[in-house]
């Protein structure tokens, strides 16, 4: 089974590119917060794809996931200054130029 980008954000609310700061001076407490606050937010759109990645097993669907993540979504870490994280369509459309481990994090949590 081959997920393709194009196909998970046909299914998801238009991407908008937006991004949610942490906040100024940010300790890990705010982020490890946030991200467990914005799991929450985008339930709702993680429920529209991830039906996307079941396989025929456990390790099938954790294979398809693993192998969009690998194909996509290319590492790129954020400045301290810097701290963001986003919805699923973002993370997707932006995952070609780098997301962090955040929106790693946030996307695979996301596809449970």
């Amino acid at each position: 089974m081959t997920v393709t980008k194009e196909k998970l954000l046909d299914l998801l609310p238009p991407y908008t590119d937006e991004w949610i700061k942490v906040k100024e001076k940010q300790q890990v407490k705010d982020i490890i917060k946030l991200i467990c606050e914005r799991h929450l937010d985008f339930c709702s759109d993680y429920d529209l794809i991830c039906s996307a990645f079941v396989g025929a097993s456990l390790q099938d669907t954790c294979n398809n996931l693993y192998d969009f993540c690998a194909k996509n979504l290319h590492y790129k870490e954020e400045s301290e200054e810097v701290q963001t994280v986003g919805n699923p369509a973002s993370i997707i459309a932006r995952g070609a130029t780098g997301i962090d481990c955040k929106s790693y994090a946030l996307f695979i949590g996301g596809c449970r």
